[in-house]
């Protein structure tokens, strides 16, 4: 049996620290905001992030736009009835999502772990396979956050870095350890799925 986890937050300390070296890697920040922010980050209080939306304020408009246009109705079978109104998506749901209301949510659920390392670790003990898989471009829990995490675990290397080769071309990287398998798909962001090589991955697992 194997667990296939796909950009998924396992740690939070280490996300947090992999998102910065992140930004700074990829030229996102600057030497002196990365400086400042290791020199007086903690990384355990995520009080402040709030402010800024996770998500393109405009995205809204663009999926309300394209599930209005009829084509797009009609292949999905959606409006069968004409209803006299434009289609929107719920006020409520979209405002918890693309607001600090989200963060607020989180912040009252105080029974989440930090990390859930300890639940990947008694998996691999029972003899389950995990399966850990990061889109290279993915800002939201990128690569160096899910390699710190997995530094966490001290497992040995059994299958060392290498390229993963779909349809005759790179299409992610590998390395495997015991029980657990790291795979980083190129060109792919937060959401694998939606990005062209990923259904040759998933075909390919």
């Amino acid at each position: 049996m194997t667990l296939l986890i796909g950009n998924a937050l396992i740690d939070r300390i280490t996300n947090i620290e992999g998102r910065l070296d992140y930004y700074w890697s990829h030229a996102l920040i600057s030497d002196d905001s990365y400086a400042r922010a290791k020199l007086t980050c903690n990384f355990t209080s995520p009080d402040g992030l709030s402010q800024m939306s996770a998500f393109d304020p405009c995205s809204r408009a663009y999926l309300t736009s394209y599930l209005n246009i009829p084509e797009v109705q009609k292949s999905l079978h959606a409006n069968l009835t004409g209803l006299p109104y434009p289609w929107e998506k719920c006020r409520h749901c979209y405002q918890l999502f693309v607001t600090s209301e989200f963060d607020t949510i989180l912040g009252l659920w105080t029974d989440r772990p930090d990390t859930v390392l300890p639940i990947i670790q008694e998996l691999m003990r029972t003899g389950m396979r995990v399966w850990i898989y990061s889109g290279d471009t993915d800002m939201v829990v990128p690569v160096t956050a899910t390699r710190y995490a997995i530094n966490k675990l001290k497992i040995s290397v059994k299958t060392g870095w290498h390229p993963w080769y779909i349809q005759g071309e790179v299409g992610a990287y590998a390395v495997g350890y015991q029980n657990l398998t790291f795979v980083t798909v190129r060109g792919a962001g937060h959401y694998v799925p939606i990005y062209a090589s990923a259904p040759s991955f998933y075909g390919a697992i």
